[in-house]
């Protein structure tokens, strides 16, 4: 075993240069907790975004649905969520609140306004059509897929 030899019995050399891997070592981690801080709020709000706009996007081609009460036209709807493999669950709610037409891809059913629970977020979006409540869109997405999607592409702004 190789015993290290106090610090003041270090050559100046030895010193200078273990103060000056410190300096660099403290600065890297000054710099790069606030960037990865930074980065994961950042990869949050952009998650909450994209997740905010398919919700509309979908609750706005469910109108017609809710609407008319055509079940098999808001599956239709639901059905394009196969495009995104982060997508665990979603559903179309009525007017009361009861499951209109769901999508389901791992038994996984939200159940709660938007906000980020563990490794899922749950988004939620109210229609209205001609002043009347018709439904509302939910949608539920794992986090960890979302983070791992971005080794794979560019985080957009």
């Amino acid at each position: 075993m190789v015993q290290m030899k106090p610090f003041r019995d270090w050559s100046i050399r030895h010193k200078l240069t273990g103060l000056f891997i410190a300096m660099a070592l403290i600065t890297a981690l000054m710099v790069s907790v606030p960037i990865g801080a930074f980065d994961l709020i950042g990869l949050r709000r952009a998650m909450a975004l994209d997740l905010a706009t398919l919700a509309d996007v979908l609750a706005r081609n469910s109108t017609a649905a809710l609407t008319f009460h055509d079940v098999d036209a808001a599956r239709d709807v639901l059905q394009a969520l196969r495009a995104e493999p982060s997508v665990t669950a979603a559903c179309i709610y009525t007017e009361n609140g009861k499951p209109f037409a769901q999508y389901v891809r791992r038994e996984v059913l939200p159940t709660h306004p938007s906000h980020f629970d563990q490794s899922i977020f749950l988004a939620h979006s109210y229609r209205t059509f001609d002043a009347m409540h018709t439904g509302s869109f939910a949608r539920a997405t794992a986090v960890c897929s979302q983070i791992a999607a971005l080794g794979r592409s560019p985080m957009r702004s």
